[in-house]
């Protein structure tokens, strides 16, 4: 009897309606001229040092030393439109974002290159979205009204060919990277259709090492 008193409390409780927000979201931006003009599809390829975003072990491939700088330019547009009375819509103020990357390889040996670089964020690091206020909010108020990211990744590795294997290649690299993120958003404490008691979250991180690799 308990149990199919628990059974049916919990087909009650997924019947009932919930209240949804929206979550978030992410635009990315590939690295690297090639890797753009390939729609991403070029993980197997680049003996280039565009390889240090796709696939490290590429390296292996480049002939004595190359480098490469490249800033790949996302030109997006992302606007938000919700229920609210009197709510318009909203656009992000940063179109434009770059997407910079600096690496280079130099051969040591027949079989052996070093990799070095510098990645910047894998994804458009600059937004802004006009929050309104409790008589008029702006339709992105509990998603994200302001962000801000600096993401470095410093990169140093080596890239080498296996012998007595054809075509097998092996890179390995460190990535001591580092951050500082600022983001704004709102937290509805009445529900997202009383915005008087609403409370304004701003987060302001640093850390100076986020180790990472490849």
């Amino acid at each position: 009897m308990l149990r199919i008193s628990v059974s049916a409390l919990s087909l009650m409780s997924l019947c009932a309606p919930k209240l949804a927000l929206a979550g978030g979201y992410e635009y990315g931006t590939d690295n690297g001229a090639s890797s753009v003009a390939r729609g991403g599809a070029s993980t197997a390829y680049g003996s280039n040092p565009s390889a240090l975003y796709v696939n490290v072990a590429a390296f292996a491939d480049v002939e004595q030393r190359e480098i490469s700088l490249s800033a790949n330019l996302t030109f997006r547009q992302v606007s938000f439109l919700r229920d609210f009375e009197g709510a318009g819509v909203v656009e992000d103020s940063f179109p434009v974002y770059p997407g910079p990357m600096l690496s280079g390889a130099v051969r040591l040996h027949e079989r052996l290159v070093l990799i070095l670089g510098v990645m910047g964020p894998a994804s458009v690091g600059s937004s802004e979205f006009p929050a309104g206020n409790a008589t008029s909010p702006g339709p992105s108020r509990y998603d994200l009204t302001e962000m801000d990211l600096l993401f470095i990744w410093p990169t140093i590795g080596a890239a080498f060919e296996v012998p007595g294997v054809p075509g097998l290649r092996i890179g390995l690299v460190f990535q001591p990277g580092f951050i500082h993120l600022q983001q704004t958003t709102y937290v509805a404490m009445a529900g997202p259709d009383d915005p008087n008691f609403d409370i304004r979250a701003d987060l302001d991180m640093w850390d100076p090492f986020v180790p990472a690799g490849q």
